[in-house]
């Protein structure tokens, strides 16, 4: 079961990554991006994800686990995808796909790894396996924007955007391809059930 853990974590480390550049770099790359500037257009960013991503999650509640997450990383990975296209393009409407996809990508995300931890998790383990994803996707939401930041130091920000987008973007195909082809999960309950 650690390979459906794994992806379900890093599902949720790369989902946690690209909103927290959104949040953090938000009016510094959002100013390059599109025409409007200041913080009502950053908040509202970052809202739009949060909200969008919630309701993607209550849509998306009763679909099976692997289609939400290949859906889900899939989606992240364009969106990286999208942004970086759009350091060049300077693009409203491609921003404003880039935010629409990375809020679906961030709450299939989101919902599906946690679906992997509790059909994984013996009821002794859950809570342990919980914090463990959890501390996971919290750590998306800081050691890539730290990356970003040194690298914006030494190189620029369109670099430092670069490399994030690639890392990320890569992760999110990588994870989506390993979830495409992970063995079906079956929960502890179910396999004592049997025996």
């Amino acid at each position: 079961m650690r390979q459906p853990f794994l992806i379900g974590s890093f599902s949720a480390f790369s989902a946690f990554g690209i909103f927290s550049l959104f949040a953090s770099l938000a009016p510094t790359f959002m100013s390059k991006m599109i025409p409007w500037h200041g913080p009502a257009v950053s908040g509202l960013s970052i809202g739009i994800i949060l909200f969008l991503s919630a309701s993607f999650q209550l849509m998306a509640r009763q679909w099976p686990t692997r289609r939400s997450l290949v859906i889900g990383l899939i989606s992240l990975g364009l969106s990286n995808i999208l942004l970086m296209v759009n350091m060049f393009a300077n693009s409203v409407v491609i921003f404003i796909i880039s935010l629409l996809i990375t809020a679906l990508g961030h709450g299939l995300c989101l919902i599906s790894g946690m679906a992997i931890v509790n059909k994984i998790a013996h009821p002794n383990q859950r809570a342990a396996l919980i914090s463990t994803y959890l501390i996971t996707g919290y750590l998306g939401a800081i050691v890539p924007i730290l990356g970003v930041g040194w690298i914006a130091d030494a190189f620029g920000m369109t670099s430092a955007l670069i490399a994030f987008c690639t890392a990320i973007g890569g992760l999110a195909f990588a994870l989506s391809y390993m979830a495409k082809r992970c063995p079906a999960i079956v929960s502890p309950e179910a396999s004592q059930g049997d025996q």
